[in-house]
């Protein structure tokens, strides 16, 4: 019995000697990896409805990187998804979440290594419009005299008739083109403008408080 218990606690010995240096290896490379948040890194403002750039820079990351959204100062978070990352780091296009706030971190952690993080140095604002233009962009190409496709949403259930107006010289000045239009209809055509322009500027607001 004797030499039975003197070579299980010599196996015991040697699997854990070849555990600690398999997970040493292992842990090796972690020690060199370092992933810093540069955007948003505080004071930034994002708008729901529009694409916003988190970026990051890091040392000896993996392929992807897990970003994450709190809209509490760090109280909860929210997933946001996984992204492609270079080893020094990388930059996404996200959409940011409809909440409205002015405490917002960004999180972002390597895939990989869950130790390897970094949060937002202070919060930014995260900034939900009452109402958001979907078409046209500032991408869009229309055509003077010809009508055009509108298409907003709103998201505040209590806005019910809207005056829309555009700007042809970049918001200098802006002209009436209807008003009192059904909020909730969501989408109209209209002639914008007779005169071409390059500088064209679309205005939604509220008709009873002017927004």
């Amino acid at each position: 019995m004797t030499t039975y218990y003197t070579h299980i606690a010599g196996r015991l010995k040697s699997l854990t000697f070849s555990l600690f240096i398999i997970f040493g290896i292992i842990a090796v490379p972690a020690l060199g990896q370092s992933l810093t948040v540069l955007t948003p890194n505080g004071g930034e403002v994002w708008t729901f409805g529009a694409y916003e750039t988190a970026s990051w820079t890091g040392q000896d990351l993996g392929n992807f990187v897990i970003l994450e959204f709190s809209p509490d100062g760090g109280t909860s978070w929210w997933y946001m998804g996984e992204y492609p990352s270079e080893p020094n780091g990388g930059s996404i296009q996200v959409r940011p979440y409809n909440n409205s706030t002015t405490n917002a971190l960004l999180r972002i952690t390597d895939y990989f290594n869950p130790l390897v993080s970094d949060i937002s140095d202070a919060p930014f604002t995260n900034y939900v419009p009452l109402i958001n233009i979907i078409q046209p962009t500032s991408e869009s190409v229309i055509f003077a005299n010809e009508l055009a496709t509108l298409i907003w949403i709103i998201y505040n259930p209590d806005i019910s008739l809207v005056n829309i107006d555009i700007s042809i010289d970049n918001g200098q000045t802006y002209e009436l083109l209807v008003e009192n239009m059904n909020a909730q209809a969501y989408l109209t055509q209209l002639v914008l403008s007779d005169t071409p322009s390059d500088s064209c500027i679309l205005k939604f607001y509220n008709t009873d408080f002017n927004h």
